[in-house]
Formats: structure tokens, C-alpha cells, sequence
């Protein structure tokens, strides 16, 4: 919310798996305005920000938090580019995170594949190789054609 006097926001709201949020001093965060969407630029307060672990399967260090935001106030200097385009300057970052995720998701189940292509073929169960198994060939081509549909 914008202040009357028109010299700062008014925010309030969470943000939830935030990296490194437990160390962080300052927050890049997307705010709905009276002129639509806005990014702004947070600066920790301790009464104003407070932050809370979240519990992840990778390292702790990587400081993944749960962020609240009461009453804090942010200057209108504080805006990162124009009002109204916050959304799309968060999408146009995430675009670029997303794609390198599914192109190292899609690297590392080819090399898995691959893996298990190798140990089929070296493995041998009741006098043949495994990769001559019918059901493993089954189960092989099935997450070949997984994994191509991807690319």
C-alpha cells in the first residue's frame, strides 16, 4: 500500500522458499500496487522482517527460509524498474532458471539411462545377458521414450 504523503510502501505478505533468505539483508520481492505489479527492494528490519527455517533434503547452509513482512516501510526509491512490469521482470529471471533446471533434469536422466543400458548389458541372470531380459528391453525402451519426449 502506498503512504498518503506518496513516499513509501506499505508491505506486508510472506515469501516461502527463499535461498539464503536466513542470512539475507536485504529482499527482492514482487508486490501488488494500486498500479499493478512491482518489484521491490526490501531491507531487513528486525521488528519490520523476520525469518524462519525451512527444513530442505540439501544442505542446511543453503539458508532456505520462510520470510514475513509486517508493516514494513519501503521507500518509493526502492522500486526496481517501472511500476506495472515487476511481473513480467520476475518471469523474464525465472525463464532462465526454469530452462537451465529441465535442461540439467533432462542431462542427468539421459547419463542415468545410459547407466543402466551398460549394466544391463554386463549383468548376466539365468545364463544370458540382462539386457536380453524381454521385461528389462520393455522397461529400458519405456524410459528411453521418457526421457525423449523431453527433448
Amino acid at each position: 500500500v502506498l503512504s498518503q504523503d506518496g513516499s513509501h510502501y506499505i508491505v506486508n505478505g510472506v515469501k516461502k522458499w527463499i535461498t539464503s533468505g536466513r542470512y539475507a539483508d536485504y529482499f527482492t520481492t514482487l508486490v501488488n500496487t494500486e498500479k499493478g505489479f512491482a518489484l521491490l527492494l526490501i531491507e531487513r528490519h528486525e521488528d519490520q522482517v523476520s525469518t524462519k527455517a525451512i527444513k530442505t533434503s540439501y544442505s542446511a547452509a543453503a539458508g532456505t527460509a520462510y520470510v514475513e513482512f509486517n508493516d514494513v516501510i519501503v521507500p518509493v526509491q526502492n522500486v526496481i524498474g517501472d511500476l506495472g512490469k515487476g511481473f513480467y521482470y520476475t518471469m523474464s529471471n525465472f525463464n532462465h532458471e526454469r530452462w537451465a533446471m529441465a535442461v540439467a533434469g533432462n542431462t542427468m536422466s539421459r547419463l542415468m539411462i545410459e547407466e543402466a543400458f551398460k549394466w544391463a548389458a554386463g549383468r548376466e541372470i539365468f545364463r544370458k545377458r540382462l539386457i536380453d531380459q524381454p521385461v528389462i528391453r520393455f522397461k529400458l525402451a519405456q524410459m528411453v521414450a521418457e526421457i525423449e519426449s523431453v527433448h
